[in-house]
């Protein structure tokens, strides 16, 4: 679908025809693509991710087009993939190859605004085709002055500073820079005396983070790693296993501990081998007739999905 007035083209293609999303031209070198599935809160199915592939190998080719800037139709930027729309065992790794497709073919002159809803995978790759985001934990795009030029006030700040919950992402997302396949990464992790647990049956159970010093803006320049344990696993029978484990944030040159984060994996339907069953959980129960020491309200505000993200 296009709207608005088309620019004046270098090539004689004309944009692909789109079903799942909408082009306009809000400037002669600006493309603007709007992901137009707002009943399923903008989620791609494996042929809208495809379309979105052939869009940005369009753009490529049209040297007047300078900026593809990419939003979502609705209240929701992106839900991730529509696994509902999609038959068969395969539908999770094919879309996680739609994903890095989105990612690497993507313009280096994109701009991904995320207004609403986005969720999975960072939005299967549609927030990562974006290189004016700070996309993992580095600053390297802001090295340029041209880059610098556009970027919002705050970004340029004084006090500009990390999240201090952003450990609980670079836990999983390490040092890339890419979309990441998260059950590729448990999968590679061996528990010596545990049999193979599969990762795409497993629930967060807790988790829980202690902040020992602020991160810096940029990691250039410092070496950190996470140092982890495995504190505990616990063997629940048929309801399944329990793995508690500890990740700590270290500064590899000074052994300085900036965070740790402590939690358990609950694998869904795979215990009954053999393992000890684990302690029981303390239950802190209010004590009653006791009205409550202190009470106080937090407004939750209408970007806080985003922070969470």
């Amino acid at each position: 679908m296009h709207v608005g007035k088309m620019p004046t083209t270098s090539s004689k293609r004309h944009p692909p025809t789109t079903k799942h999303s909408k082009l306009s031209f809000p400037d002669d070198n600006v493309l603007l693509v709007e992901i137009n599935r707002p009943k399923a809160l903008n989620s791609l199915t494996i042929a809208a991710s495809h379309e979105l592939d052939e869009v940005f190998q369009w753009f490529d080719d049209e040297s007047n087009l300078r900026v593809a800037i990419i939003t979502g139709v609705g209240k929701a930027f992106c839900a991730g993939a529509d696994l509902k729309a999609e038959d068969g065992e395969s539908v999770v790794g094919r879309a996680l190859d739609y994903a890095r497709l989105i990612a690497a073919n993507s313009p280096d002159a994109t701009i991904v605004t995320r207004e609403g809803l986005n969720m999975g995978l960072e939005a299967l790759g549609v927030a990562d085709a974006s290189r004016l985001f700070l996309e993992g934990w580095s600053r390297r795009i802001y090295e340029g002055t041209n880059i610098q030029e556009g970027l919002d006030a705050f970004e340029l700040d004084k006090d500009f500073a990390v999240f201090p919950t952003y450990p609980l992402a670079l836990v999983f997302k390490l040092d890339s820079q890419e979309v990441i396949d998260f059950y590729s990464t448990q999968k590679s992790v061996k528990i010596p005396g545990v049999p193979p647990l599969d990762p795409t049956r497993l629930v967060d159970g807790d988790r829980s983070i202690e902040i020992f010093k602020p991160l810096p803006v940029t990691s250039a320049g410092r070496d950190f790693e996470f140092r982890s344990t495995v504190l505990g696993v616990y063997d629940k029978g048929k309801a399944g296993t329990v793995v508690k484990s500890q990740d700590d944030l270290v500064d590899a040159d000074t052994g300085e501990i900036y965070a740790r984060i402590t939690g358990c994996l609950f694998y869904v339907g795979q215990g009954g081998w053999g393992g000890p069953r684990g302690p029981r959980e303390a239950r802190c129960l209010p004590p009653d007739g006791r009205d409550p020491d202190e009470t106080f309200f937090v407004d939750v505000g209408n970007e806080s999905a985003h922070l969470y993200r």
